[in-house]
């Protein structure tokens, strides 16, 4: 019984070894170059749709950012407007 293991493992062995040099002796087909095949020039880069995007865009920011400092102490940026059951409930805990 060890000995049909031992066959086993040798033809599975043998089995691997010859997949794996069929498949490295083979050689790749190399694609067609399919750069230019109109015979046409490549368009520049402004000339693509990217380039047109990039100089149509607009900045919708405008440098109008607002401040945000992580060191300056504010509890409520947005001031009282945003809640206005601020001053409504006491903590009595506090």
């Amino acid at each position: 019984m060890k000995n049909a293991y031992i066959a086993i493992a040798i033809v599975i062995v043998a089995a691997l070894a010859v997949g794996i040099w069929y498949f490295r002796s083979r050689e790749a087909e190399p694609l067609p170059d399919t750069s230019n095949i109109a015979g046409e020039a490549a368009p520049s880069a402004q000339e693509e749709l990217g380039g047109a995007l990039y100089e149509a865009t607009q900045n919708p920011v405008q440098e109008k950012l607002p401040e945000t400092n992580p060191f300056k102490a504010q509890a409520n940026p947005f001031g009282a407007e945003v809640n206005p059951f601020q001053d409504v409930y006491k903590n009595p805990f506090e």
